[in-house]
Parts: C-alpha cells; structure tokens; sequence
C-alpha cells in the first residue's frame, strides 16, 4: 500500500501521530477513533467503517442474511450452505441453534449413510430440517453439499486466515475438536509450524511448549451413546474454559468443482465508500490447495486438502508445486473450465452449447458474484455506517467457491484483505486494485 501511494505524487506520508491527516490508513477500524473525525478546512479519509463486522464477522454476516432474505423472500442457502450459529453469551439462543443442528446433521447422517430411504428416515429428516418461522432459512438438500459423507465444518466466527478452523463427520470428533478448543489457546493454534514438519504431514495443536497429534481419535472408545455425546458436548461448549465463545458450523461443500484434482475458492476485491456505492474490481484471482482433494476420515485433518487461505497453503512442502503462489488468474481459471467441459461433453454441440452458455467466468460467475455482494451490502447497510460518518471507505476481500454442477456459493467476507505480493500474479493485480482504490477516493471525496 506505502508503494503505490508513494508512485503518487500528490499523497505525501506524514508521522502518525499528525492528526492532519487526509487519508489515515489503519489495519483495524479499532485503531480509528472515529469520534475524533471532524470536518476541517480538509476533508478526513479513513479506511474502515465503525461497523465492518456486520460483514466481516462470520456470525453477523449470518444473522444479517438470515434477516434480510426472510424480509425479501429470498432462499438463505442457496447463497451460502447450511450454517448453524453457536454463541455461548446468548444461550437461549443457542440451545435452539445447537439442537437444529443436532436434528439436521443425525437426519443427514440417517439419509445417506443408510441404503435405503424408508419412510421413517424421510418423516425424521422432515421434521428435523424445518425451522418454526423462518419459511427462507430452511435447509437446502443440494446434492453437492452432500455425498454420504455428512462432513461439516467448524469455525471460529471473529477468526480470518484459516484459524481455528476444523472438519469433522461424527459428533465424537466434533466433541474431540471442543475438547482442544477448551484446552489451547485459540490464538497460540498453528496448522503446521514451520520448525515442527512431520513425515506425514498431519496438523499439529501447539501451546505451551506441548504438542497432541490430532490423527488420534481417542474419545472414540466408549462413545457410541449419542445423547451421551450430546450432553458431553453441550458440556464443554458451556465451559468457562473455553477461550471462543461463538462458533460457526456449516455443511461442508462435499463434491466442489477441483483444478487438477485439487480444490479452489476465488477472492474479489470490493471497494463500499460512506455512500454505499459498490466499486467491483474485475481482476479476482483464484487459490488452490497443494495436495489431492479427497474425503477420506484419515484426510479431513489435512489443512492442505481442504484449506485454501494463503496463510495455511504456504506451510504446505508442495505450496508452490503446481502454481506459483498457489494462484490462478481468472482468465486462466477460464482455460481450466474450458478443457473440462471439452472433455466432459464427447458431443460436440452441446459442448458448444455449455462453452457458450455457462461456463465463461466473467459471462456467468461474475454476475452472480455481484448480485450476492449487493445482497449482503443491502443486509447490513444500516448497521455499517450508523452514525453516518462521513469520508469512510472499505475494501472488502470476497471468497467464493464453485461447485461440480457450476453452483456459486459465497464463503466468507474479509475487512482488510491480504495484501501481501505473494506471488507474480498478485505483484501485478494488488497494486492495480489499490491504484485504482486510491484514484476512486481521490475523484469521489476529495476534489467532490
């Protein structure tokens, strides 16, 4: 950022303790007192709004969705998977979620591990998927989601960069993954410490000085009660001890579209100013994962299978193998497409027909992409910016994912977004997207 800034002339860098300041450019809006902002002679400019975490929040951005689709007759998960809530400050609020959880995922664990769909099985599933009240957030049955291996995904909601995140398909190891959260500190958790490389790979918990393997099940012995598991993760979850307090579970993509047999998600970049204008960078790229997708129960603690943020990937001894930087472009994502569906449909014409009609990056994921982030800037508009400060700007790194039938699914939203140069591609596209941030506020708030 310092970089492109000083390539232009007209921005000058000043010690930050100078409170005249045009532009204050901060990591977190924490470090903005936005109190202190004051209309003078010149206009203020700082890079976050006081409400960011609406979007950024992985809980907020749930609860705002959640609101706003039911408001707008518009399906939640059709936009992102199935997501359950967990915060352990509300627990009336909780209990609910926590066991509408429960209820969906034994119902799936009946559904698809069975070899036959009585109708037993489908009044349970019934009856366990619907929500009192909330006819747009019920839980939607896509076949990507769900490949008979019931595997879900734990998150904490105020983490970015991969952290604290775990995959898990029985309770036993969800209770197992609590277990660690209420031993470890959160914050003190490294997938794979550089200096700590095993022969095999697997992810290590580290903290203070001590380190458990993971691949040990060891709460599996004896544990086949599930209102036993119930209770005891009940349990943990209500523990003073433990460091995270809210929680993010949702159904793990089972079946998502593969690069080279390996897994992908696609960052855009999006700039909001104080009067909700939405500026879409076209340049987003993509990242991979270094190692062979799979979904083997030995493998879900592979970060380097299933994790796709830069931040875990770069540990990885393969980082780099395939990709520079584990990173595509989008016009070379276009390319992958391209070769897919030539192999995929033998007859021609309707090979033509699918090149045409949807497969082409910019022609059919971006636009969707677009729809879903002015969705989620309508969901939390009055929450972002409440006390209408004015001057205020973010960007905002979307991740996405495709899956197998060519579904588009939002994964997250990040404040501050990475901007490190981690590979040529990024070398070219970061300072082209701060380049044309910083001519966006140049032209929109200072000379207006």
């Amino acid at each position: 950022m310092r970089k492109v800034l000083n390539s232009r002339s007209w921005w000058i860098e000043i010690p930050s303790y100078n409170t005249l300041f045009n532009l204050n450019w901060q990591p977190l809006s924490t470090n903005i007192k936005f109190d202190r902002l004051k209309l003078t002679p010149f206009k203020q400019i700082v890079n976050h709004f006081e409400g960011q975490k609406e979007l950024s929040s992985k809980l907020n951005l749930l609860i705002n969705l959640q609101t706003f689709c039911e408001e707008n007759r518009k399906f939640l998960f059709d936009i992102i998977p199935i997501t359950y809530f967990l915060d352990l400050d509300h627990l009336e609020k909780f209990d609910v979620e926590f066991q509408d959880f429960l209820n969906c995922f034994l119902g799936k664990s009946s559904l698809f591990r069975s070899t036959s769909l009585n109708l037993g099985s489908y009044k349970l599933m019934k009856r366990n998927f619907y929500k009192k009240g909330c006819l747009y957030s019920q839980p939607r049955n896509y076949a990507t989601l769900n490949c008979g291996n019931n595997v879900w995904i734990l998150k904490p909601a105020d983490y970015n960069r991969g952290r604290g995140i775990r995959l898990f398909n029985t309770l036993e190891d969800l209770q197992l993954i609590l277990l660690e959260y209420e031993r470890f500190e959160l914050e003190n958790y490294n997938v794979l410490n550089n200096n700590d490389k095993t022969s095999n790979n697997k992810p290590l918990l580290k903290f203070v000085g001590r380190t458990v393997n993971l691949t040990q099940k060891i709460l599996r012995k004896g544990s086949e009660n599930k209102e036993e598991l119930k209770r005891n993760i009940l349990k943990i979850l209500n523990s003073s001890k433990l460091k995270t307090r809210r929680f993010i579970i949702q159904k793990y993509i089972e079946n998502p579209f593969l690069i080279n047999e390996r897994k992908f998600d696609m960052r855009v970049w999006v700039l909001l100013n104080h009067e909700m204008n939405v500026f879409f960078f076209r340049e987003g790229y993509i990242r991979t994962s270094s190692e062979i997708y799979n979904l083997n129960e030995n493998e879900l603690e592979n970060p380097y299978i299933h994790l796709t943020n830069n931040a875990i990937q770069k540990n990885s001894e393969k980082y780099g193998t395939f990709e520079k930087g584990n990173q595509l472009s989008f016009h070379q994502l276009d390319v992958k497409l391209f070769e897919f569906i030539k192999v995929f449909f033998k007859d021609f014409q309707r090979y033509l027909r699918e090149i045409n009609s949807k497969i082409r990056v910019r022609k059919h994921l971006v636009p969707n992409m677009k729809e879903i982030i002015l969705l989620c800037f309508r969901a939390a508009q009055m929450k972002l910016n409440s006390n209408n400060r004015q001057f205020c700007f973010e960007i905002f790194g979307f991740d996405f994912m495709i899956d197998a039938s060519f579904s588009l699914w939002l994964l997250e939203i990040n404040t501050n977004p990475c901007l490190e140069e981690s590979s040529p591609l990024l070398k070219q596209l970061i300072p082209r997207m701060l380049g044309l941030n910083f001519y966006l506020i140049k032209k929109k708030m200072i000379k207006n």
